[in-house]
């Protein structure tokens, strides 16, 4: 016998549980109603089909709420400019952070397109939601707690067909300075190596990327992890190592040095974001792009001539750079980033 509700758009959570446990046949809680209640407001019935109910089971995954979670977007606000900003909720140190990965995923594409990035967005459409086991759902919450922002990313085949050219045009960050948006150039790519990492696809590029479309949860900081920085490649090497066998001691799932594709999404959708948390009517002064004068360094890629790949962004060419610099040199500035991948 069908079960009926009514309008869809009044049934709580609770309700949806138990729908859900009698579709895969889990047997009723000892308390629950024999059937669902009518709608309070006399709604009328209608029968809801398996689709629907899988729809709502999905949606119902996708929602993250993490308590006193560390707030991604605290350094950006707090140097904003904007008067009041530190008594303001929004800037606090910890908060409760809520993400609605169904609303990310549909944000996420159409920065894509906008980026155009067509195939990304296109790709990340086919992640599936019914692949959120109970195990990657505590993975995202362990990472939303940490300070990490969810970012869908397409699969290895997509990221390495990603060209040069598509480079350059698409990783823009927003850019506030002395309270005026600036234009934002093509992003520098010209090293001989970098370019021809991009154009071989090298396999060192796409490292450990799935598949299938994924979910890059990574810490948007200003600037890489202190821990990571003044160190030679080699050494960077030796503290990743470190910092996975932390994480499994702890339980936490393993990590992976963000690659230049995670990079150049996470440095662009990162100042979206914060320009969309700034208060209704307020005037930001500043919006600085991560790495404004620091680099984040891909310790994963091969090295040429001695110099390993980097990214940051170069204020005084308006301009995001992919370029490279001194593996053997420890610098306080120079550093590496860390993406923990769902696949989805």
């Amino acid at each position: 016998m069908p079960r009926r509700i009514g309008r869809i758009e009044g049934i709580a959570e609770g309700i949806v549980d138990r729908l859900h446990r009698r579709i895969v046949g889990e047997q009723p809680q000892p308390d629950e109603p024999s059937d669902i209640p009518q709608n309070a407001n006399g709604g009328p019935y209608r029968t809801v089909s398996p689709d629907e109910l899988a729809q709502l089971e999905r949606e119902r995954l996708g929602r993250f709420t993490v308590h006193n979670a560390t707030n991604p977007f605290r350094e950006a606000l707090l140097e904003s400019g904007i008067p009041g900003i530190e008594q303001n909720p929004i800037a606090n140190e910890h908060k409760e952070m809520t993400w609605d990965l169904m609303q990310v995923r549909q944000d996420n594409q159409q920065m894509y397109r906008a980026m155009n990035l067509e195939a990304w967005a296109g790709n990340i459409g086919t992640a599936d939601f019914g692949r959120l086991t109970p195990e990657k759902r505590k993975t995202i919450e362990q990472e939303i707690a940490a300070g990490s922002i969810p970012i869908f990313m397409p699969d290895k085949t997509t990221q390495l067909n990603t060209t040069v050219e598509q480079f350059k045009k698409a990783f823009k960050p927003i850019w506030i300075k002395e309270s005026q948006e600036r234009d934002v150039n093509d992003a520098f790519l010209e090293w001989n190596h970098f370019v021809g990492l991009i154009n071989d696809k090298a396999a060192e590029l796409v490292e450990a990327v799935p598949d299938r479309p994924y979910i890059a949860m990574m810490n948007p900081s200003q600037k890489p992890d202190p821990r990571t920085c003044n160190k030679t490649v080699d050494d960077q090497k030796t503290e990743f190592a470190a910092i996975n066998r932390e994480r499994a001691a702890s339980k936490l799932s393993q990590a992976h040095i963000t690659n230049p594709h995670e990079y150049g999404a996470l440095q662009t959708i990162q100042s979206q974001l914060i320009k969309k948390k700034f208060p209704t009517g307020s005037q930001p002064t500043t919006l600085r792009p991560i790495d404004s004068n620091t680099w984040t360094r891909f310790i994963n890629l091969p090295v040429s001539v001695g110099d390993v790949p980097n990214a940051c962004f170069v204020p005084g060419f308006s301009q995001a750079g992919f370029d490279g610099d001194d593996a053997g040199h420890p610098d306080p500035k120079r550093g590496f980033r860390l993406s923990v991948r769902v696949e989805l």
